[in-house]
């Protein structure tokens, strides 16, 4: 049982890296279409952890037209608020499975007696 706690887990821990690691792409994307400059990791990382991407849009804003830049911050914004409410939930799910992996963990010798006890009973 302990076993397959700690595959879940790791399942899950490549899943949330998985789903940053899209995340982090959309972001460099977005900012190469509107600024045409690959953003470096600092900036990337600024604009993910802060959620103030709008700093990187002025400069596009003036040079070219506001309607696609604010729609282009607009789509962004919203994949972020998506994006943290994603990582929020799969954070709660990882702490329901640590906190399973510690009850089985503290009643295991019990549930393995239990096993033990139907099985020679049958």
């Amino acid at each position: 049982m302990k076993k397959k706690f700690k595959d879940k887990m790791s399942e899950f821990q490549t899943l949330r890296e998985s789903i940053h690691q899209e995340y982090r792409e959309v972001v460099e994307r977005r900012v190469f279409t509107v600024t045409g400059n690959r953003a470096d990791e600092e900036t990337i990382d600024r604009l993910i952890e802060t959620g103030d991407s709008e700093q990187i849009f002025h400069k596009a804003i003036q040079e070219q037209g506001r309607g696609q830049i604010m729609d282009t911050l607009a789509e962004i914004q919203e994949r972020h608020d998506a994006v943290r409410d994603l990582e929020k939930k799969l954070l709660d799910l990882q702490q329901i499975f640590l906190d399973m992996a510690v009850l089985v963990d503290a009643q295991g010798d019990m549930l393995d007696n239990i096993e033990s006890q139907v099985s020679s009973a049958g």
